[in-house]
């Protein structure tokens, strides 16, 4: 998403400047602040949507809201850069059979990768400045358990500014590797058979990521909350994932949550309270107190935790830390919310089908702040006859206010999961103007389509376009699409580039073992193979002035396991 300011670079100025000071104020208040001004990116900035028209006449929600505040503040520079002339042609179509060596770089993470859905997390060390080797880096975990010597649990990347070629920023003589270094590579388990299965979150700062490791749901069950501190880039540099070794003493802060499972929820911190809250699959909401800044502390009294219910798997919980509402979907196939601040009674809408064996939401939910809506995806809707997108209303009464269905989905009794899709750029200029991509299925199997879907002028789900196949029929389990990540370039193709970025899981374009798309300006598709698909995408920058400083980053999700960085134009 990117959003016009000011037509003056004068005013421009002045609007950088409060939102790099509402930026540092907000470091200032819940963390101590490096010698720099950094933005984090994170699972979570995709959960939560603004119009930066809507922030610039509500300041005080981006004082309360740092990921709003990061989006402002990113996109002032964006466009202060794009009126300096930072552009590029427009973006060139692009296909190949796998990953070759032309490519930015791909990195093995071992045995593990991220799980499907999921996402990386990445710190951007100064938006104002060029890309840096050493500042940046981004943070994966992975589903295998560490084994010290062996394989990590969690790695961290930096360097990342490097192709095979040697013609990016960290390529030679500085960097003479042509690929990333392992700015750390930790087995941060504590418990036996412990994993990573869900996303990561950064500090504001960028010094420390959170994140929980758990047991499978069979056998015995435990889940842990662990804050771990990020090293400084001194080290000497590391061109593998293994050894890995145990994180330096002090470094590492952990809790245990209970004695259960987490198969879906990322923990979503609000950072002003520096507080995290998670689900486990006992259908229990969480929560974690002094999480970056003090030490992370499980709050057993009562209301907390709090049932939303029994027996269901919780999906990521989302928070309006405005209102204090919390909102997460369930293996029940119910949308829930409740208000963290004076916890009473929990509100459920029924989305999935009740009574079916496959009704659930798999993914967190999408809140658009500035419409007060909340987008949940379910395969089995409970009534259409099939997969749908449920727009309900954020505040009270918590109730539907569109349905719109997106194929069979597991009507026809399938048992596919159905992820998250993003709003374009149009959106948040004007509803009416705006779409919102998401995979669902054809309207007659279950193979992955492509559907843009179209917003009346309240802001109002819609149905769209005719759907689009982006995979082929299978005979075994069909294909399954990554949740949909958008990102606006303002400086590709003036007045910019709109970009869709998803995966495939196989027989994609040509791909038979998986790919990853890119859908540019909502017409251009553009794909690369990537073995059993994506896990979640995150956005790299958007300088174009430097070769390898305007990217995407994720996982395969399939051997060889790798860690993986391409352009965003061209996926190169």
């Amino acid at each position: 998403m990117n959003f016009c300011f000011a037509t003056s670079l004068q005013r421009k100025s002045v609007q950088i400047g409060f939102v790099a000071f509402l930026v540092s104020g907000l470091s200032a208040q819940v963390s101590d602040l490096r010698p720099r001004v950094g933005v984090p990116e994170d699972w979570t900035h995709h959960r939560m949507k603004f119009s930066s028209a809507f922030l610039r006449q509500h300041p005080e929600i981006a004082a309360r809201e740092p990921r709003a505040a990061a989006q402002l503040y990113r996109e002032a520079f964006a466009q202060a850069q794009a009126q300096m002339g930072r552009v590029l042609p427009a973006a060139q179509t692009a296909s190949s059979d796998t990953l070759s060596p032309h490519r930015d770089w791909s990195v093995p993470l071992g045995g593990g990768r991220l799980g499907f859905g999921q996402f990386p997390a990445k710190w951007n060390g100064d938006p104002t400045a060029a890309p840096s080797c050493t500042r940046d880096f981004v943070v994966y975990p992975v589903t295998t358990p560490g084994v010290t010597g062996g394989q990590p649990s969690i790695v961290g990347l930096n360097s990342l500014y490097a192709n095979s070629s040697g013609s990016a920023l960290c390529g030679p003589p500085t960097f003479p590797f042509n690929q990333p270094n392992f700015l750390f590579s930790y087995n941060t388990n504590t418990i036996s058979n412990g994993r990573i299965t869900t996303s990561p979150v950064l500090s504001i700062d960028g010094k420390k990521v959170a994140f929980v490791e758990t047991t499978p749901a069979s056998g015995t069950k435990s889940a842990v909350f662990h804050v771990l501190t990020i090293p400084p880039p001194t080290g000497p540099q590391q061109l593998t994932a293994t050894p890995s070794s145990l994180p330096p003493a002090g470094a590492l802060k952990s809790v245990t949550i209970a004695a259960m499972s987490d198969t879906r929820s990322s923990p979503w911190v609000d950072y002003t309270s520096d507080t995290a809250y998670v689900g486990l699959d006992d259908g229990k909401l969480y929560k974690i107190t002094g999480v970056f800044n003090g030490t992370p502390t499980v709050v057993m009294t009562a209301p907390w935790p709090i049932t939303i219910n029994l027996g269901s798997f919780l999906a990521s919980p989302v928070l309006d830390s405005t209102t204090g509402n919390i909102f997460l979907g369930a293996g029940n196939g119910r949308l829930y919310t409740v208000n963290v601040n004076t916890p009473g009674p929990v509100t459920a809408i029924q989305v999935g089908k009740a009574g079916s064996s496959t009704p659930g939401i798999f993914d967190s939910v999408m809140f658009d702040r500035t419409g007060a809506t909340v987008f949940a995806v379910t395969a089995n809707d409970n009534v259409m006859t099939g997969a749908a997108v449920v727009q309900v209303s954020a505040t009270s009464p918590f109730t539907v206010m569109s349905r719109v269905g997106i194929g069979l989905g597991n009507s026809g009794g399938a048992s596919i999961n159905l992820y998250d899709g993003d709003f374009d750029n149009n959106y948040f200029n004007s509803p009416s103007t705006g779409h919102m991509l998401i995979c669902g299925t054809g309207a007659g199997d279950t193979i992955p389509n492509r559907y843009l879907l179209n917003f009346d002028a309240s802001g109002i789900l819609q149905p769209g376009s005719a759907p689009v196949p982006v995979a082929t029929a299978t005979a075994a389990t069909p294909p399954v699409c990554s949740p949909v990540t958008e990102y606006f370039n303002p400086h590709l193709s003036p007045p910019g580039t709109d970009f869709f970025f998803w995966g495939v899981t196989k027989n994609c374009a040509g791909h038979a073992a998986g790919c990853v798309m890119a859908l540019t300006n909502e017409s251009t598709l553009t794909t690369v193979g990537v073995s059993g698909g994506t896990s979640g995408i995150i956005i790299d920058n958007d300088y174009v002035t430097l070769t390898g400083g305007s990217s995407i980053h994720f996982s395969s999700e399939a051997a060889p396991n790798i860690a993986v960085k391409l352009t965003q134009q061209g996926l190169q």
